[in-house]
C-alpha cells in the first residue's frame, strides 16, 4: 500500500514537471466590448510575438498583467494558464465617452474614469464631441456632463456635439433640431429630457436658434 502511494506520487511530481517545463502552446485574448477597431488583435500580438513558446515557467503572470494594465486603452487585465498549455488574457478596454477639442489645441478622448486616451486608438469612432473654450479648469464639469448624456439612452441618441462658450455656458447641439440647445448646470439636462419628450408637433422650434434652459420655470427661445 505504501509503495502504491509512492509511486503515484512519483508520477504525479513527474507530470507537473513535465507541465511546468512546457512551453505555451496558444495565447487567447477575451473581452466582452471592443471599443477600437483590432483591440483583441493588438492584444494578441504584442503578447504572442514576445512568450508564445516560452517555457512557462520563465513567465511571471503578474508581469503580464502590468504590463497590459499600463496600455493607455486597457482598464483592467487578468491573465492566467488553463490545463491544456493556453495562456488565457481577460482584458476590460476603456470605454471613451467623450472627445474633447481644448483651447490648447489638444485633442483627445475621456472614458468612464476621467481617464485621457490618445486620439489615435479610436481614429473612427462614433463618440460625443466637445470643443470650444475647453481647459483643465472645466474639463471634470464636461467629464460629468458626458457621463448624464451617455448613459441616458435618449440622451445619448438626441445630442451630438458640446460646445463651451467663453462665459462657460454649454451649447447641446442636436442630432435632429437646426438649433442650439443652452445650459449652464448639468441638471438642467433634465428639462431638456421632459422638453423634447412632449414637444407639440404644431410648434415648429427649427425657426429659433437657440432655446435657453437655465431659467427656473421658463424655456426662453430666440429666433
Amino acid at each position: 500500500m505504501a509503495a502504491s502511494i509512492v509511486l503515484l506520487l512519483f508520477l504525479f511530481s513527474k507530470l507537473e514537471m513535465e507541465y511546468n517545463k512546457s512551453n505555451i502552446e496558444d495565447v487567447q485574448v477575451l473581452s466582452e466590448d471592443y471599443y477600437s477597431v483590432g483591440f483583441d488583435k493588438d492584444i494578441l500580438h504584442d503578447i504572442k510575438k514576445d512568450i508564445l513558446f516560452t517555457d512557462t515557467n520563465y513567465i511571471d503572470l503578474n508581469d503580464v498583467e502590468q504590463y497590459l494594465n499600463a496600455k493607455n486603452k486597457i482598464e483592467s487585465a487578468e491573465v492566467y494558464f488553463t490545463i491544456d498549455k493556453k495562456l488565457n488574457i481577460h482584458v476590460k478596454e476603456r470605454m471613451p465617452i467623450l472627445k474633447v477639442y481644448n483651447l490648447k489645441g489638444d485633442v483627445f478622448f475621456l472614458d468612464t474614469n476621467f481617464v485621457k486616451i490618445k486620439k489615435s486608438i479610436y481614429k473612427d469612432l462614433d463618440c460625443l464631441i466637445a470643443n470650444g473654450f475647453i481647459d483643465d479648469k472645466n474639463l471634470f464639469f464636461l467629464y460629468d456632463l458626458a457621463r448624464e448624456i451617455y448613459f441616458d439612452p435618449f440622451l445619448r441618441n438626441f445630442i451630438s456635439q458640446i460646445y463651451v462658450s467663453q462665459d462657460n455656458t454649454v451649447e447641446l447641439i442636436p442630432a435632429l433640431f437646426n438649433h442650439k440647445i443652452v445650459i449652464n448646470h448639468i441638471s438642467q439636462l433634465k428639462k431638456v429630457k421632459i422638453f423634447y419628450n412632449n414637444i407639440n408637433n404644431d410648434v415648429d422650434i427649427n425657426k429659433y436658434s437657440e432655446l435657453k434652459f437655465m431659467f427656473n420655470k421658463q424655456i426662453v427661445a430666440v429666433e
